[in-house]
């Protein structure tokens, strides 16, 4: 009389894979950890080589859509140059009040705005703008171009630099974090309607 199907298999075959993989897992952290290692000694010049190619022509097309910036402005160079993963490109500008950080890579353009006096209070380009022209920041689209920011930035730079002046960013750091605020409730209500669609 024949048996019925073989349960046991499936079980089998997951308790062999868990096993193997758990075995190999050693050598393979220790391999993967002496071909880093062999790379960083042989060609620990590289990256700083590559962040330098990739920062240059950042800044070449920075200059290039956003002239405007280079009439007073400057680009701060860094004492230690950076490496970035992911083949991200740095590029800091300090034009009047502001410090400009652009930043690309993965596709992703990224624009963040601080005052001269405090570089590390940095807010995003399209919550600045909004807060600028107290207007809802939800409509606006993230620039993926430079030329995106260019027309953002251009009409509005005398304000931007009078906003982030010393007698005015305390103030106009309010209307930044009204805008951040309400940023985040919308953040929050997406991802919960993402979540009751995905769990229902």
């Amino acid at each position: 009389m024949p048996n019925g199907p073989n349960k046991a298999g499936p079980l089998v075959n997951e308790n062999t894979r868990e096993w193997v993989i758990a075995a190999l897992r050693p050598p393979y952290i220790i391999v993967r950890f002496a071909l880093r290692s062999i790379y960083m000694g042989l060609f620990w010049w590289l990256d700083p080589l590559l962040q330098a190619r990739d920062n240059a022509s950042f800044e070449n097309d920075i200059q290039a859509n956003l002239y405007f910036l280079y009439s007073t402005g400057e680009i701060v160079k860094e004492r230690w140059m950076t490496v970035h993963p992911f083949d991200f490109a740095v590029v800091k500008v300090l034009r009047g009040n502001i410090h400009f950080n652009f930043s690309r890579g993965l596709d992703q353009l990224n624009i963040k705005l601080s005052p001269r006096l405090c570089p590390r209070d940095s807010h995003e380009l399209q919550v600045v703008i909004a807060a600028l022209d107290a207007t809802d920041v939800t409509p606006r689209m993230p620039a993926r171009y430079l030329s995106d920011v260019a027309e953002l930035l251009r009409p509005r730079m005398d304000r931007l630099d009078a906003a982030f002046s010393e007698d005015q960013y305390l103030e106009f750091k309010k209307k930044i974090g009204s805008v951040e605020a309400a940023c985040d409730i919308v953040r929050r209500e997406a991802q919960w309607e993402l979540n009751r669609k995905l769990y229902s």
